[in-house]
C-alpha cells in the first residue's frame, strides 16, 4: 500500500490559508466590478443629460432658428399670404391680377428674419409694407383705367383701406407663435445653463476619479470610462435615429402648411445635433479604447522584459 506523501505543517498551513482566502479575493473582485458598472452608467447619464443640454442651447438659438426659417419656409409665407389676399380681394370685385408678383420670396424672407430678431430681443416688430400698398395702389389704378372707372377721392380712400387690409393680412403671416414659446425655452436653459453644465462636470469628474481609485492600473480604470462614453454614444443616437427614421415629427397635423415646415425643419435641426453629439461620444470612446489598448500593451512587453531579465538571472 502506497504510503501518503509527507506535506510538511508550514505548508499545508500556507495552502489552507490560501484557500480560504480565493473566495474572499473573489467576492472583493466582484463587488469592485459591480460597483464600477454602476459608477459607469452613472457617468453615462451624466453625459448624456450635458449633451442633451448643450444640443438644446444650441438647437433654440436666434441663428439656429433663423437657418430653420429657409427659403422654402418663406416662399410657403408668400404663398399663403397670397392666397389670404386673393379670398379677402374676390369679394370686392376689384381684380384679383392687381395682386400679382406683388409678395417676394425673398423680401418675405427678410421679414421674417425680422419678426424672429425682434422675438428673441424682446421688440415689437411690424415690417416696412409702403412700398408694397405702394405698387397695390398702382396696380388697383391702372385695373379700373383699363375698365373705364372714374377715380375720385371716396374711391381713392376705399383704394388706400383696401392696400392696408392686404398689407394687415401680410402682416399677420409673419407671426410665428411657436417663436415666443421658443425664445422662453431658451431663457429658461439659459439661465440654467453655466450652472447645470459645471454640476455635471464636477459630478463626472468625481465619479472618473472614484473608478481610477478602485483599480490599481489606470487602463482597468479606463476600461469604465470607455464603456460610459461608449453608452453616452448610443444613447444619444438610438432614439433620435428612431424618431427620424419613423418621421412622426413629419406627420404633424398642424394648419397652415407653412408652419409644418417651420415645425419639420426644427425637429430635424435638433435631431442633426443629437447626431453630431453621438458622434463626438463614439470618436472620444475610439481615443479611450485605443488608449486602453496601448496601456495594456505596454504593461505586458514591461511584465515579458522583466520576466527575460529574471530568468537570465537565475
Amino acid at each position: 500500500m502506497p504510503s501518503k506523501p509527507f506535506i510538511s505543517p508550514d505548508r499545508e498551513e500556507r495552502g489552507r490559508h490560501a484557500s480560504s482566502k480565493r473566495p474572499a479575493a473573489q467576492g472583493k473582485a466582484a463587488a469592485r466590478t459591480l460597483v464600477s458598472c454602476l459608477f459607469s452608467f452613472l457617468l453615462s447619464l451624466l453625459l448624456l443629460a450635458g449633451s442633451a443640454l448643450v444640443v438644446a442651447k444650441a438647437g433654440f438659438t436666434e441663428e439656429n432658428i433663423q437657418s430653420v426659417a429657409d427659403i422654402v419656409f418663406a416662399g410657403m409665407v408668400r404663398e399663403e399670404a397670397q392666397e389670404a389676399a386673393v379670398d379677402y380681394t374676390l369679394p370686392t370685385g376689384i381684380d384679383s391680377g392687381v395682386l400679382d408678383g406683388l409678395f417676394d420670396r425673398q423680401t418675405t424672407k427678410e421679414h421674417l428674419e425680422g419678426s424672429i430678431h425682434a422675438a428673441y430681443t424682446g421688440e415689437d416688430y411690424k415690417a416696412d409694407t409702403s412700398e408694397l400698398e405702394q405698387r397695390l395702389g398702382a396696380n388697383v389704378k391702372a385695373s379700373f383705367a383699363g375698365e373705364g372707372y372714374s377715380f375720385d377721392a371716396e374711391t381713392q380712400a376705399a383704394v388706400d383701406a383696401y392696400c392696408s387690409d392686404i398689407a394687415a393680412i401680410y402682416q399677420n403671416r409673419l407671426k410665428l407663435p411657436v417663436v415666443g414659446v421658443l425664445v422662453r425655452v431658451h431663457q429658461v436653459i439659459d439661465r440654467f445653463f453655466s450652472v447645470a453644465v459645471s454640476g455635471i462636470a464636477v459630478l463626472s469628474a468625481l465619479l472618473g476619479l472614484l473608478l481610477i481609485r478602485l483599480y490599481r492600473l489606470p487602463h482597468h480604470a479606463l476600461r469604465y470610462w470607455c464603456y460610459a462614453t461608449g453608452a453616452t454614444a448610443i444613447e444619444a443616437f438610438a432614439a433620435p435615429y428612431a424618431l427620424y427614421v419613423s418621421g412622426i415629427y413629419r406627420q404633424l397635423n398642424v394648419t397652415p402648411q407653412s408652419f409644418h415646415r417651420f415645425l419639420v425643419n426644427l425637429c430635424e435641426s435638433v435631431l442633426k445635433r443629437c447626431f453630431f453629439a453621438a458622434g463626438l461620444w463614439l470618436a472620444v470612446t475610439l481615443v479611450l479604447f485605443a488608449a486602453v489598448a496601448l496601456m495594456r500593451m505596454r504593461l505586458q512587453k514591461k511584465h515579458s522584459t522583466h520576466h527575460v531579465h529574471h530568468h537570465h538571472a537565475a
